[in-house]
C-alpha cells in the first residue's frame, strides 16, 4: 500500500494560508510570497505592515531538524530585508537541541511550530 506523498511546496502552501488567516485579520499587513530580498535571494514570506513599517521574514520548512546553514540563511535574510523579526514555520514533529536553542537565540531567530503534519513518503 502506498501512503500520501506531502511535497514542502505543500507545507508552504498549508503555511500561507495559516499566514492569512493571522495577518489578513490585522489591519496594515500585506503577505508577499515568495519574496525577493536581491540578487539571488528570496524567502518564502515577507510580512510588512504599512501603518507600522514593521517587517517579518518566514522560512517554511518541512523537516524535523534545522541545519546550520538554515539558521545562516535566516540569519542573512532578516539582515537583508532589514526584518525586525525572523521565524521558521516547522511541522509538530520538530525537534529543537538545546545547542540549536542558543544558537536561535544569539541570530535573534524564532520557531513556530505548526499543527501541520509532517511529510509523508511512500510506506
Amino acid at each position: 500500500m502506498w501512503g500520501i506523498v506531502s511535497t514542502s511546496k505543500d507545507f508552504e502552501d498549508r503555511v500561507f494560508a495559516s499566514l492569512k488567516r493571522k495577518y489578513t485579520q490585522k489591519k496594515g499587513w500585506e503577505i508577499e510570497h515568495p519574496a525577493r530580498l536581491g540578487i539571488g535571494d528570496r524567502v518564502d514570506f515577507r510580512l510588512t505592515n504599512s501603518r507600522t513599517h514593521k517587517v517579518i521574514v518566514i522560512d517554511a520548512k518541512d523537516k524535523e531538524a534545522l541545519t546550520t546553514n538554515d539558521l545562516r540563511q535566516l540569519s542573512n535574510y532578516k539582515r537583508k530585508a532589514r526584518a525586525d523579526r525572523a521565524i521558521f514555520y516547522v511541522p509538530r514533529n520538530f525537534k529543537r537541541s538545546q545547542s540549536m536553542a542558543d544558537t536561535l537565540g544569539r541570530r535573534k531567530l524564532e520557531i513556530h511550530k505548526t499543527n501541520i503534519a509532517p511529510k509523508k513518503s511512500f510506506w
